[in-house]
C-alpha cells in the first residue's frame, strides 16, 4: 500500500467524503494531489501519504479551524502540537477503511 496510488474516487469512497466538497478543497489548493490531472479525462493521483493529509484536514475541520488554517498547520506539520488531533489513529482509521475497500473490489 505505500507506493500505491489512489483516485479521488478511492477517497470519496474510503473516507466518506461528499465528491463536490474534495473537488472543491482541491480546486482551491487546500488539498495537492501527488500526481495532478493533465487535462480533461486524466485522473489526479494520491499517495497514502495524500490520503493521511485528507483525513487530517478535514478532522481539524470538523474540531472548528478554517480551512485557510487547517492548511496551513498540515503544511508546516504544526498538527503534531495540537492534542487532540492522534496521527496515528488517523494512518490507522484510513489504512482500516482502504484495507476494507480493496476488499470490497476483489468481490467482483
Amino acid at each position: 500500500m505505500k507506493n500505491s496510488k489512489f483516485t479521488t474516487f478511492d477517497i470519496i469512497k474510503t473516507l466518506n467524503i461528499p465528491r463536490e466538497r474534495l473537488q472543491d478543497w482541491i480546486n482551491r489548493e487546500f488539498i495537492k494531489p501527488t500526481t495532478p490531472a493533465k487535462g480533461q479525462g486524466t485522473k489526479a493521483l494520491f499517495t497514502i501519504n495524500d490520503v493521511y493529509q485528507i483525513e487530517l484536514f478535514r478532522q481539524l475541520i470538523e474540531f472548528g479551524f478554517k480551512r485557510e488554517f487547517a492548511n496551513k498547520y498540515i503544511k508546516n506539520g504544526m498538527f503534531k502540537n495540537i492534542p487532540t488531533i492522534d496521527f496515528d489513529k488517523i494512518k490507522t482509521k484510513v489504512n482500516m477503511a482502504l484495507n476494507i475497500q480493496g476488499d470490497l473490489g476483489n468481490e467482483h
